[in-house]
Parts: structure tokens; sequence; C-alpha cells
């Protein structure tokens, strides 16, 4: 028995008790104090508003120091699974305490749950849930998903004093790093300020001196015509800015493909400032998809046609922005910095066009999903993958069943029973 459980009884009323009735749990408190305020509940013909505390024992109103805190003396309610003692306020008076009344199937669900070895702890009885009620949760926690990863980009407006594109800058080339680089890749941007780059717009050749300088790649490639010419002028750049590189040590290219080497997506990289000086009013400007696909439609220098890595040669094949690594970038940098953009500037359209865009491309594919799929779950669009994603990481993997609307749905048709 834990607090928890109770905590979650209360709030979604699922006790038996005739003495009291909740009129309403309020709201629950996180924080020091009270576990409930602003509650309404009815004992007798008395309709009581204020602050609940609940506790597996009333002994534990003692032990936890609440009889001398004044936090706790404006209580309406002590709910406790074991009634063992009379407890009383700092002021003196007695503590209204109340056991707790549930169903044992309840309970016993509880304890099935979360003491699950599957890889979700409901995957047994998922399936008996209306597809319907999974779907709505499911989008709901992809729009929490999407608030809380921009939040990463509101950390960077702080961090760059509200300069819009300096921050996009900074997203995107974490974006470009994946799960292996994305370090990496944002050191590099934040040791190499936009403005520099802009400064060299024009000229793919010292675009990519300057970020594959930055990188530390420079320093350890083979050397062939082409890294010499940029080691020469990366030096150069390198003195007019004061620059120091960031250590090459920290890239990875294990377990990574070619054409995702990180030499390769810092190629790419290079030619989005070579093409755009400003890319937050071309980003702003895109409403579906398919006009990002057009944005990014193109090639790494011609270099890149025939190496991997730098100094090193290979088969010739030209690198480009593919349409499923567009559908990542707008998946974890373009729709979070849409979201935070439409929250800081009250354009909430632009946070409509982004689900709706994200609506409109398909479900990533990860080893995630495909243990959601397994469990007979349809996921349409990356939107509801998304979802999926963030239910998985944030809630199922920390066991906050309780915290999980398929977790109260289960456990309520317990109650029911």
């Amino acid at each position: 028995m834990n607090e928890d459980f109770f905590q979650f009884l209360f709030e979604y009323k699922l006790l038996e008790n005739t003495e009291f009735e909740i009129i309403s749990a309020g709201q629950r408190n996180l924080d020091a104090g009270p576990d409930f305020f602003n509650s309404k509940i009815k004992i007798g013909d008395t309709i009581w508003a204020g602050n609940v505390e609940i506790h597996v024992k009333s002994s534990h109103w003692n032990g936890h120091g609440h009889h001398k805190n004044k936090a706790y003396q404006n209580l309406i309610l002590h709910l406790v699974f074991e009634h063992d003692t009379e407890v009383y306020q700092a002021d003196g008076a007695m503590v209204p305490t109340y056991p707790m009344q549930f169903p044992d199937s309840v309970y016993q669900a509880y304890e099935k749950l979360i003491h699950s070895n599957d890889w979700i702890h409901c995957a047994s009885e998922i399936g008996t849930i209306d597809p319907f009620k999974i779907e709505s949760f499911i989008e709901s926690i992809s729009i929490k998903r999407l608030q809380r990863k921009s939040e990463y980009f509101e950390q960077l407006l702080n961090y760059n004093e509200t300069h819009w594109d300096e921050a996009l800058y900074q997203g995107l080339a974490k974006g470009f790093g994946g799960n292996i680089n994305a370090i990496p890749f944002e050191l590099l941007a934040k040791s190499l300020p936009l403005k520099i780059l802009q400064k060299h717009q024009t000229e793919i050749f010292e675009l990519e001196a300057l970020l594959f300088g930055q990188a530390g790649w420079l320093e350890i490639s083979n050397q062939d015509e082409y890294t010499t010419k940029l080691t020469t002028e990366y030096e150069y750049l390198k003195q007019k800015y004061n620059l120091k590189p960031i250590r090459s040590e920290l890239w990875k290219f294990s377990k990574t493909r070619p054409d995702h080497f990180p030499t390769v997506r810092l190629a790419l990289f290079a030619q989005v400032f070579h093409r755009f000086q400003n890319l937050v009013p071309h980003v702003l400007q895109c409403q579906t998809i398919e006009a990002f696909h057009q944005l990014f439609d193109f090639t790494a220098s011609n270099y890149w046609d025939t190496h991997f890595r730098l100094g090193t040669h290979s088969v010739k094949r030209a690198k480009k922005m593919s349409k499923s690594f567009i559908n990542h970038l707008f998946i974890n940098t373009f729709a979070p910095f849409l979201s935070i953009y439409a929250s800081q500037t009250h354009t909430e359209d632009l946070l409509l066009r982004g689900l709706e865009i994200l609506e409109h491309i398909p479900p990533e594919v990860n080893q995630i999903t495909k243990n959601w799929n397994n469990l007979g779950l349809k996921i349409p669009n990356a939107l509801f993958s998304q979802g999926l994603i963030e239910l998985k990481n944030e809630h199922c993997k920390k066991h906050m069943c309780l915290n999980c609307r398929i977790g109260h749905h289960l456990l309520s048709l317990n109650w029911k029973k």
C-alpha cells in the first residue's frame, strides 16, 4: 500500500465511503503542504471546502510533523487506510479522520499492473480498451510532447537574447546531429555564431572551411587537395574571428550508415546557410510538408559526390537532403520551433499548422513504434508516433500508471466490477 495509490483513488472518486461524498477532489498539490487544495466534501448534510491530506496510517500525521505545521490547520478531511490513532492539528483541534473503503478488485488490478514484466505494464490488457479512447489520449499526449520539446527552443532564445535566427540555427544543428551526434552539432553551432556564416553565405567553400574547421576535423583528416585548401582557409578565418574548434573526438561514426555520417550531414548543413541568409521567414511561410521538402531539396557540394569522409575517396553518389531526413527535421526541430514561436508571438495558427503537418508525415519507425504495433495499435502518422514515444518514455518507463489515462481506465473498470 502506498499514498500515490490512495491519492489516485481520491482524485478519481474511486472510494466507497458512506460517511462522506467527494463532490470535487480539488487541485492535487505536488509541493509541500496538504495533498489536495480546494476540495469539496459533503459530510452528512454539510458541504465543506478546503484541504485534504491522505496517509496510509493516521499515525503518520505525527510522524510527518503535521501536528506542528500550521499549513495543515485548515484541513477538512484526513483520509487513511488504517485509522490507528486520533491526531490533532497545531491548535489542538482533532483532525477529522476517516478510513478509506474501496473494492479489493481495484487494488488487485493495481498490483497486477505495476508488477507486470511486460514491455509496458498494461500490455496484456490494452487490447480491451476502446481504440477511440486510446487515440484521444495519444493525441493529447503528443501535444504535450511537442510543448515539452519546444522548451528547448525557449532555452535557446534566452541564451541568444531572443534572436530567433540564432536560436533556429543552433536548434537545427542539433536536429542535423540526430540521436548520435546532437551534442557535438549543437556545440559546433554555439562555437560559431550565425553572423559569421552570414558574412560568407555566397561562398560554399568558405562555409565548409568554417564548419569543418570548427568541428575539429581538419586537424585529423587525411589530406587531399580539397582538404588542404580548406585547412588553409580555415586557419585564416580562425585568426580573423578568434575561433576555437570543438574536440574532434566528440563525433561518432560507429553504428551510423555512411549517408548519415556527421561529415555528410555537416556538408548538407553548410548548404542550408549557403542558400538562406535568414531561415526563419522561409520556415514560417511553409504551409505543408511538401513545401518543406521543396525548401530543402538540394545536394551537398561536388566534393561530397565522391566522399563520405574528408580526404577519403568513395564511389560516386550525390549526397542530398532526403524526404525522410526532412521529415525527421520537421518532427524534431521545425514543429517545436513553430510551437514556441506561436506561443511567444501569439500566432496560434502556426501551432495548428505544425500539428496538421505532423498528421501528414508518415509515422516514425523505431523499436518503440514497432513494439506498439506488436500490441495491435495502428499508427497513422508522425503526430501519433510522437505521442506513443512520449507515453513509453515519460509514463511507462517511469511506472507512472496512476498518471496515465489508460491506467485510469483499467483501474476504473475493476472498480465497476
